[in-house]
């Protein structure tokens, strides 16, 4: 027997074993999950771009995707065991955590407010919003948090918040003057551009650092699940570097998820958000002690939640010590 051929023949499997179990064990039954994604927003593309891309087979998983309007409501969904994991705003996961609810931030999916401040031509500073009527998409979703947090940054008060419903039926609203502002992502402010409305405030350029997107799921779970989740972080992981590598792919995709057709809005909306999406996508204690510090402004309890009890982004740091995401990305630095 030749020894060292033999080595070689183990150390090669012991690789594929490492970076691609689906190979390594062919008659294994996939894991079948529920997974929503919560806006028609290309920021959320790594959740859909894992399943166009092919990576949650590849990683032994037989995901679903669910479209579920805003996290608030995603989140009844996340308690009941309607889905298993979830995008999700990350303030609106904490608040839930303070009132008992069993939630845990697995993935820091983005790190910036992904949305344009949107107003009426005639209004282009921000001292005119008072007695405005300024639109989000729910209350206790991401457009409502970003909005509160830019209007106590600039201590603009008496703005009257709405609850506008989808997208496009607040492009519709602004419009018809019913609303004289509205915070849109993209490409709906693109959209919202073309149509003469003012862009007050581009959150993604200047707005500040803070975890806003998470993916999340419950503690019962991911006790039970370890390797479920274990998965499909890799899924994740790897197809967040698809979307920013692939282009062409993404655009093409884009349309089913987003609900947009326009090529160039869609265009406009890959070059605004994608670059920012976290090529390793974990969480650490300063940011949730940021948004528990905005929490406690309005909930005390805030100030006595311990940061590191309220995610788990161990997932994500073993695939980028093992060397995983970096094979990947190939020589790009972290985000």
């Amino acid at each position: 027997m030749n020894i060292g051929s033999s080595l070689r023949s183990l150390f090669c499997f012991f690789l594929v074993s490492l970076f691609f179990p689906r190979l390594a064990h062919p008659q294994e039954k996939p894991i079948r999950l529920r997974v929503a994604w919560t806006a028609t927003d290309i920021t959320q593309a790594p959740i859909w771009m894992a399943h166009e891309g092919g990576l949650y087979r590849k990683y032994g998983l037989d995901v679903e995707l669910m479209y579920i309007a805003a996290t608030s409501t995603a989140l009844q969904a996340l308690a009941a065991g309607e889905v298993q994991l979830t995008a999700a705003a990350a303030e609106t996961v904490l608040r839930g955590n303070l009132k008992g609810a069993p939630f845990v931030m697995i993935i820091g999916a983005l790190r910036k407010f992904p949305f344009s401040f949107m107003t009426q031509p005639e209004i282009t500073d921000r001292n005119q919003l008072k007695g405005k009527r300024v639109g989000v998409s729910r209350f206790g979703s991401l457009t409502h948090t970003a909005l509160q947090y830019q209007l106590r940054q600039w201590g603009v008060r008496d703005v009257t918040v709405i609850q506008a419903g989808g997208m496009l039926e607040a492009l519709a609203a602004m419009k018809s003057k019913q609303l004289d502002g509205m915070l849109f992502p993209s490409p709906v402010n693109t959209m919202a551009k073309r149509a003469g409305f003012h862009d007050l405030f581009n959150f993604m350029k200047e707005g500040p650092d803070f975890l806003t997107l998470s993916v999340a799921t419950t503690k019962p779970f991911l006790a039970r699940n370890e390797e479920a989740i274990r998965r499909f972080v890799k899924a994740y992981t790897e197809a967040t570097v698809l979307a920013k590598t692939d282009k062409e792919r993404t655009l093409r995709a884009a349309p089913k998820y987003t609900r947009v057709t326009d090529r160039e809005a869609l265009e406009d909306a890959y070059e605004q958000k994608i670059p920012y999406l976290p090529s390793v996508p974990d969480i650490k204690d300063e940011e949730i002690r940021q948004i528990l510090a905005v929490i406690a402004e309005t909930e005390p309890s805030a100030r006595q939640a311990i940061p590191s009890a309220l995610y788990d982004a161990r997932y994500v740091r073993e695939l980028e010590e093992s060397g995983f995401i970096r094979s990947f990305q190939g020589s790009k630095s972290r985000q």
